[in-house]
């Protein structure tokens, strides 16, 4: 018996082609002349199996390596191959050019449980930019979004490329619903409902407009201190108070919007700051205060709403939620 040096599989002496991927073998005397060269390595395992016919075949079976998520080119299917495959599993494709690390299948979505019966039912809405809003019913007790996994299979939603591949998870509580981020790059932002306080470094989100909260004092994120402890000009510490930082595609900031202690009103016409050429945003969109030194952002009854970026968040009755490019709207069925 000689074995394929590409793939494991033990071919009689006679072969010239491999009987399970055709690559050709070498004779017997060619193979004897490696000088005793070992045809597995310590951690292979052979595999003996008999077919239909009575014919055994022996295989040698390499570990598993590392599996990368692809997006194949050719049928669009996000696919889960090795890392030393190069065709796509689901219609033969090339996928040469690399891909991302595939995410670890994730026990809500292997072993998905139910709710509990007592457990009124939430049921998600799916927002459309249409204006339809489709149901999605979080049968069990945790649910997943994310572009490659998801539970149920609704929440999967490859073509959002602001999607992290296991975004966020839903979870059943004594409360009601909870939604927590799992580390995704773009977080989790929930619609507010009524004036609400702002904190130091969180994100707030108006249209299309990113925009980060920052106190001005010496040592904080509105005045980082150089060389020496000396702060730079232009961080903002002429202007007490705080401001709001555009945050740009690439994670650096962008335009700053200094609010003091007055009331500062965000427009798309019409406001202390106007962004013209953004469509998502109303002519009044949201209003920030200082109040009692806390500074709270008000929505002006805009149409997409103000969003503010959470960690987790418990979800009532009618709260909104986004993510990536996903807008939510939660209800409740007993």
């Amino acid at each position: 018996m000689i074995n394929c040096s590409k793939c494991g599989t033990a071919n009689s002496s006679g072969s010239s082609f491999c009987g399970d991927c055709g690559e050709p073998v070498p004779s017997a005397g060619e193979a004897g002349a490696r000088g005793g060269e070992k045809s597995t390595r310590p951690s292979d395992r052979i595999v003996v199996s008999r077919d239909t016919q009575g014919e055994v075949s022996v295989k040698v079976v390499r570990p598993e390596g590392r599996y990368l998520r692809h997006e194949c080119p050719f049928c669009g299917n996000s696919v889960k191959v090795r890392e030393d495959e190069s065709a796509c599993p689901k219609c033969g494709g090339s996928l040469l050019g690399g891909g991302e690390e595939a995410a670890e299948d994730d026990p809500a979505i292997t072993n998905p449980v139910p709710r509990g019966a007592s457990t009124p039912l939430a049921i998600l809405y799916h927002l459309l930019p249409s204006g339809e809003e489709t149901p999605i019913p979080l049968e069990n007790r945790r649910s997943i979004i994310g572009r490659l996994q998801g539970i149920p299979e609704s929440l999967i939603f490859q073509q959002d490329p602001y999607l992290s591949p296991v975004h966020a998870e839903f979870d059943y509580t004594e409360k009601g619903l909870r939604v927590v981020d799992r580390d995704s790059l773009n977080g989790v932002f929930g619609q507010i409902r009524g004036p609400t306080v702002i904190e130091d470094g969180q994100t707030v989100l108006m249209g299309e407009q990113v925009l980060r909260f920052d106190v001005l004092t010496v040592g904080t994120r509105g005045g980082r201190s150089g060389p020496g402890g000396t702060v730079p000009l232009g961080s903002g510490l002429e202007r007490p108070g705080a401001r709001l930082v555009k945050i740009l595609a690439d994670g650096g900031d962008g335009p700053e919007f200094h609010l003091g202690g007055q009331q500062r009103v965000f427009g798309r016409q019409s406001g202390h700051f106007s962004f013209p050429d953004d469509l998502l945003m109303s002519q009044r969109h949201a209003m920030v205060e200082e109040v009692g030194g806390r500074y709270i952002v008000t929505d002006l009854e805009s149409r997409n709403g103000t969003m503010v970026r959470v960690p987790e968040a418990d979800l009532g009755p009618g709260a909104i939620v986004r993510m990536g490019s996903q807008r939510f709207r939660v209800e409740y069925r007993r």
